[in-house]
């Protein structure tokens, strides 16, 4: 364990911590997975007016693709961020220049 500011203790991951980083399914994976999920969305047929059965059928079949495009990501983001806080100093050094120096080659930052 390791003191971090005003005195709190955090656990620090052994060597090879890095491994424990959640997979990243490549894009074309999380797309296919989304447009399948989204296509059971069901069509409401309480709905007797076809123009607002569309419309309600549409505005469902969106939010469920966009869920099902950021709820991943999100998760993928979580897990890098538990598991950046627990690497040991040597990792989070690596990381560091790893994600420097991507930005320099032009693959933008982790912020964006």
């Amino acid at each position: 364990e390791q003191a971090v500011g005003g005195g709190k203790r955090r656990k620090v991951l052994e060597m090879g911590a890095m491994q424990r980083l959640p997979r990243v399914f490549p894009g074309h994976e999380l797309l296919s997975r989304a447009i399948k999920r989204t296509s059971r969305v069901p069509e409401d047929l309480t709905i007797r007016n076809s123009r607002a059965r569309g419309r309600k059928f549409a505005a469902e079949k969106i939010t469920c693709m966009s869920r099902e495009l950021t709820v991943p990501l999100g998760e993928v983001l979580d897990g890098f961020r538990s598991v950046m806080r627990k690497l040991c100093p040597f990792e989070q050094v690596v990381v560091d220049l790893t994600v420097r120096s991507r930005e320099l080659a032009g693959y933008g930052s982790l912020q964006e």
